[in-house]
């Protein structure tokens, strides 16, 4: 099982987050991972969806996709919307 290192970026509360992430995990797995730290860290319990899109291309990541399965690559920019 490789890891990834992952930049999200947060604009609405002016946050960057670094999250390593199994590349066998789907998507989904990311976004649970980034609700929990939201949550937990930043007192924002009534987010329940949003979107991750990649910074540069601003491909929107389906959540059943496998991260292996997709253009992200260790460093890769994503922004929470």
């Amino acid at each position: 099982m490789n890891k990834i290192l992952l930049s999200i970026s947060i604009p609405i509360i002016n946050v960057d987050l670094e999250l390593l992430v199994p590349n066998c995990k789907k998507i989904g797995f990311i976004k649970d991972k980034v609700l929990e730290i939201l949550r937990k860290d930043y007192a924002m319990g009534s987010v329940n969806t949003f979107r991750l899109v990649n910074k540069f291309s601003g491909i929107e990541y389906d959540s059943n996709l496998v991260v292996a399965e997709s253009n992200i690559r260790n460093g890769t920019k994503l922004i929470l919307i």
